[in-house]
């Protein structure tokens, strides 16, 4: 069945009777890019969660609520969450959680331990997979936090992101990292790269490290003219703790 959803293995411990309203927007998900595969990925997850919480595939139980409720108390905890999405009866879409955690008044999402992967139409091979030991998202904005320790993957790409924090800004499609973070990008052809104050606007296709820039370019490797995501080094190998600002886009 073309775009069908399946739910499975969701135990719900507790909720608040309060109004669960909202509309789930299915996204269709561009090309194979970084670019195009990035800039969807925080906005579905977030279509994703409100999913699990309103498809009623759980039975919620409603415990009685006592006294004001406060901001630091859940309206709903989930446990052992794993969610599939099925096309022409493959595996499409893939989700799990060790717990999900949601904050009417705050409208915050807290996700632990959480792992995601998606396939392609044609042969049903990886397009794209990740896990984060932590994120938090805000329900109303779309903008999330992933933490203690994340990476995604793109096969098709050859490569690999990772790194303890990032932060989505989805209004203004942007992903970065604190100033003093370090992110490290990798491809299977051996290019490594590594800096401070990752910055990627997704909407004009470009990124930067603020400083600390290191990297190795394999020996022997052919540049294109068009300089991928992870190869515009200024030489084949960069000192560590450089005072670099290196920035690139993506063709």
């Amino acid at each position: 069945m073309e775009g069908g959803w399946a739910l499975h293995s969701v135990v719900c411990q507790k909720g608040d009777a309060g109004s669960l309203l909202a509309t789930v927007r299915r996204t269709p998900w561009g090309p194979d890019s970084l670019w195009n595969t990035a800039a969807k990925k925080c906005t579905f997850l977030a279509c994703l969660f409100v999913l699990l919480m309103v498809s009623g595939a759980c039975s919620f139980n409603y415990a009685e609520v006592t006294g004001e409720e406060t901001a630091e108390q859940p309206d709903l905890i989930m446990n052992g969450v794993s969610y599939s999405r099925v096309r022409d009866g493959k595996e499409a879409f893939s989700f799990q959680a060790e717990e999900v955690r949601r904050y009417e008044k705050r409208r915050i999402m807290d996700i632990t331990q959480m792992a995601f992967e998606k396939r392609d139409a044609p042969g049903n091979e990886q397009e794209i997979a990740g896990r984060a030991g932590f994120v938090q998202l805000q329900t109303a904005s779309g903008n999330g936090a992933f933490t203690e320790g994340f990476q995604i993957v793109i096969p098709k790409e050859g490569l690999t992101v990772e790194g303890l924090n990032v932060y989505w800004d989805d209004q203004r499609r942007l992903l970065f990292t604190a100033p003093e973070e370090v992110l490290l990008i990798k491809k299977t052809d051996g290019t490594i790269m590594s800096g401070k104050g990752f910055y990627a606007d997704l909407r004009r296709k470009s990124w930067s490290f603020q400083k600390e820039v290191a990297g190795i370019y394999p020996e022997g490797q052919e540049k294109s003219t068009a300089p991928s995501r992870a190869e515009p080094l200024p030489s084949s190998e960069l000192s560590p703790g450089a005072e670099t600002s290196l920035t690139g886009e993506a063709p």
